[in-house]
């Protein structure tokens, strides 16, 4: 047993945390507790506990790197009970200065008060990047009656979470779109599954002289609903749907286009600035990834037949009350942010397309009560009820694995083939 040990008292609920709280806090909460010391009251001659927070920041490049930003510090001495005990009780700021040194740059955000930043760790020591928020309660003893002066110390990590908002300003949700184009003699009725020889193609090109010598083309809409900003602990609202354009030519009944996959991750985005040397590296979580056979889930023409992907992008998205996902931040010399990445498998009469939506995200503290009144309902005519989905080899992946993307910021061709749909 040590000289000293320190004991924290609980704490009520927090949204998406039942029960009480044992070392959780937020912004302005008062910690609570005692330091039990193991030593007669008599050989001490001096009890002090800080209550310290500092943001760690390195970076280990041709030449190793690093700050340490001081969030707050304070002390006190405690009174004494009859049992030892030796209670604090102190309360946390609700708002910091991150100010890196003078000579340190670049900086991300101008030096201003910000909200009083999550306990949060980002790599290890020993890597090329390592960043810490850490608050702690050191508990110093001064033992008296000795010739050289005897000092004990006992160190207590406390977590702290973001706060917890009554009212919440979600930005709203705003739609992304992409139009593709196929153009096939697939779209002529009986014509899915038959690949034509070159004679035969010519055969309909003479036959569509009125259309230019074309084949039969439609132009269609995805329409993908994204949010712009989410509550930890709350649901992503996601919805797509597929419109017909005008500018189709040469079908009489437009053909089923149906929902082959849909994947979607939360790419995590983790920025250091020490001194005048910068980092990024980007982690993924796997939010979503869900498969269907051909021609199990059709997809309604129109608008108003959304798809509802809410619950299925949503199901690893939770509250983590440690340090994996916290609110987007800013500070002098670091920077949290996050992206989402929708991606959509469509096929039509045999043929393929895909297409990956993205949406910078911002993550807000979580909710008081039931759910954000701010937040837009998605309200589909169609929900992905009609099959039992498959879920890929993807989706096995570990959460955080680091999962590289493709990205479809170009047009697409008139229409895209591929072969060996997982």
């Amino acid at each position: 047993m040590g000289p000293m040990e320190i004991n924290l008292d609980t704490k009520g609920s927090l949204p998406g945390i039942p029960g009480s709280r044992i070392n959780l806090y937020v912004a302005g909460d008062t910690v609570s507790g005692h330091v039990k010391v193991h030593v007669a009251r008599e050989a001490i001659k001096s009890l002090i506990i800080e209550f310290t927070g500092t943001l760690h920041a390195q970076v280990i490049g041709g030449s190793r790197l690093q700050q340490k930003n001081n969030l707050f510090n304070f002390t006190l001495s405690p009174t004494t009970t009859v049992d030892g005990r030796y209670p604090f009780s102190f309360q946390l700021p609700g708002t910091v200065v991150v100010a890196p040194d003078e000579p340190m740059a670049p900086r991300h955000v101008p030096i201003a008060p910000q909200s009083l930043l999550p306990s949060f760790t980002f790599g290890f020591p020993s890597e090329n990047m390592f960043a810490k928020v850490e608050y702690q309660i050191i508990a110093k003893l001064v033992h008296k009656g000795v010739i050289f002066t005897k000092r004990d110390s006992e160190t207590k990590t406390i977590n702290i979470s973001a706060a917890p908002i009554e009212d919440l300003s979600l930005l709203s949700s705003s739609p992304a779109s992409h139009i593709f184009q196929l153009q096939t003699p697939k779209l002529q009725p009986g014509m899915e599954h038959y690949k034509p020889t070159t004679m035969e193609r010519l055969s309909s090109f003479l036959s569509n002289v009125h259309q230019g010598f074309q084949d039969p083309k439609i132009l269609v809409d995805l329409g993908a609903d994204l949010p712009n900003s989410v509550a930890l602990g709350s649901q992503i609202p996601t919805a797509i749907s597929i419109n017909l354009l005008p500018d189709s030519h040469g079908i009489e009944t437009p053909p089923r286009i149906y929902l082959l996959k849909a994947e979607a991750k939360l790419q995590i985005i983790t920025e250091l600035a020490v001194q005048t040397s910068t980092k990024k590296k980007m982690t993924s979580m796997d939010l979503c990834s869900r498969g269907w056979d051909s021609r199990t889930m059709p997809i309604e023409y129109g608008y108003q037949h959304k798809i509802d992907l809410t619950s299925w992008v949503s199901e690893n998205f939770v509250h983590d009350v440690g340090n994996q996902l916290v609110p987007t931040f800013h500070t002098a010399n670091l920077k949290r942010k996050y992206r989402l990445d929708l991606e959509i498998w469509l096929e039509c009469v045999g043929e393929v397309w895909k297409k990956t939506f993205e949406r910078e995200l911002v993550l807000l503290p979580a909710y008081v009560g039931e759910a954000p009144k701010a937040l837009p309902a998605l309200t589909p005519t169609r929900t992905l009820t009609a099959a039992s989905p498959a879920v890929s080899e993807k989706a096995m992946l570990p959460m955080n694995a680091i999962q590289p993307d493709a990205i479809y910021d170009a047009p697409p061709p008139e229409y895209t083939e591929i072969q060996n749909i997982p």
